[in-house]
C-alpha cells in the first residue's frame, strides 16, 4: 500500500507577534518523523528566518504582497511535493508526532479525502478571553460528529490533488482571514468527498484574545460571511456551532433582552427574563458542566456573560447578513 507523504504549509506575515511564530515553528521542527517537507509562506515580502532554523530544512515562499492567507496556502500547496497537504496556522503548537499520526489517519480511513483536529485543553495565554476562546473551540470540535461537512485550516489535513482540483481556498472571495477554510469545506462536501474529523489530534493555540478583536473576528469575518454562505448552499447542518442547541440559545438571549427592557414598565417582564435565562444556561448546561471541571465555578460563572454576546454577535451578524443578501439577490 502506497504511504502518503506530508507536505506541512504555514502561512507567516510581518504584523504577527515573532516569539509566538517561533515558538510555533520550533515544535514544528521538533516533530519526530519529520514531514517530507516544511513549507514556510510569507504573506507578503520574504521574513527572516529564527537563528534555531535550519534554511536547509526549510522551503520559504512568499507572495510579495498581502493578499491574506488562503493565497498564501495556495501558493504553498502549488509547490508542494508531498501527496497530503497538512496546513498549520502560525500560532499553533503541535504534537512531535503529527504528521506520523496524519499519515496514519489518511492510511487507516482510505476513503477520506480531508481531516482537521481541534485545539487542546491547555492554552498558552493565561488570562480569561484566550482561556475561554480556546476551551470553547475545543469543546465545539470534540462534540462535532466525525463526518464532518467543513474543514479546518488550523489543524487540516487534505490529499493534495483533490484540493488543486477544487481550486483550492477562495482567496478572491476571503483576502483577508475569514471562513476560507470552511467554504473549501463545503466544495467539498458538494463534489462528494468525506471529511473527518479527528479528536485525538489536538495541537495548543498561542493566540491572545482580547474583547475589541474577539467581536470583530466574530462578527465580522466569521459570522457576516458564514451567513452568506449559508444562505447560498441553502443548507443548516445540525453540528459544531450549528447545532440546534445553538440557534434557540440565539433566540433565548435575545428574548432576555427584550423582557429586560420591557421590565421597565412591567415587573412580569422581568420575571420572564429570569426563566429565559434559566432556559439559556439550561440550553448549555453540558458546556457550563464542561467549563466547570476544566476551570472551576468561578471561571464558568464569567463564562455565562461572555458567552451570552458571543450569541448576541451571532444573532446580529446573522440578521444582517440576511438583509444584505435580500439586497444583493434584488440588485443582481
Amino acid at each position: 500500500m502506497h504511504t502518503p507523504t506530508v507536505s506541512l504549509i504555514i502561512p507567516v506575515h510581518a504584523g504577527q507577534d515573532r516569539k509566538i511564530f517561533e515558538l510555533s515553528l520550533q515544535s514544528i521542527l521538533q516533530m519526530q518523523p519529520q514531514p517530507a517537507e516544511v513549507i514556510l509562506v510569507a504573506d507578503g515580502d520574504p521574513l527572516p528566518l529564527p537563528s534555531f532554523a535550519d534554511a536547509g530544512r526549510i522551503k520559504q515562499l512568499a507572495t510579495y504582497k498581502r493578499s491574506g492567507p488562503a493565497i498564501a496556502r495556495n501558493l504553498g500547496a502549488k509547490h508542494a511535493g508531498g501527496s497530503i497537504l497538512l496546513f498549520i496556522d502560525s500560532d499553533i503548537v503541535v504534537p512531535e508526532d503529527l504528521a506520523a499520526r496524519v499519515t496514519e489517519k489518511f492510511q487507516q480511513k482510505q476513503g477520506i479525502t480531508a481531516l482537521f483536529g481541534s485545539y487542546d485543553t491547555e492554552p498558552y495565554m493565561p488570562n480569561f478571553l484566550s482561556q475561554y476562546r480556546n476551551l470553547l473551540h475545543h469543546f465545539v470540535h470534540q462534540k462535532g460528529k466525525e463526518e464532518a461537512f467543513t474543514f479546518w485550516s488550523g489543524c487540516g489535513a487534505i490529499r493534495k490533488d483533490i484540493f488543486l482540483e477544487l481550486g483550492g481556498f477562495d482567496g478572491r472571495q476571503f483576502p483577508n482571514p475569514s471562513i476560507e477554510d470552511i467554504e473549501l469545506g463545503y466544495r467539498l462536501k458538494k463534489a462528494g468527498h468525506s471529511i473527518a474529523l479527528c479528536k485525538d489530534l489536538q495541537v495548543k493555540h498561542l493566540k491572545r484574545w482580547a474583547p475589541a478583536s474577539m467581536i470583530k473576528v466574530d462578527f465580522c469575518d466569521r459570522a457576516l460571511p458564514w451567513t452568506r454562505l449559508l444562505l447560498q448552499e441553502k443548507h443548516y447542518n445540525n453540528d459544531l456551532n450549528l447545532k440546534i442547541n445553538d440557534r434557540l440559545s440565539v433566540v433565548a438571549v435575545f428574548l432576555v433582552l427584550l423582557s429586560l427592557f420591557l421590565g421597565f414598565w412591567n415587573i412580569t417582564a422581568v420575571y420572564s427574563a429570569i426563566l429565559l435565562l434559566l432556559i439559556f444556561i439550561g440550553l448549555n448546561v453540558e458546556l457550563y458542566t464542561f467549563f466547570y471541571r476544566q476551570r472551576g465555578w468561578w471561571f464558568t460563572l464569567k463564562v455565562i456573560p461572555w458567552h451570552s454576546i458571543f450569541y448576541l454577535i451571532s444573532g446580529s451578524a446573522f440578521a444582517l447578513g440576511i438583509i444584505k443578501y435580500q439586497m444583493l439577490t434584488k440588485t443582481s
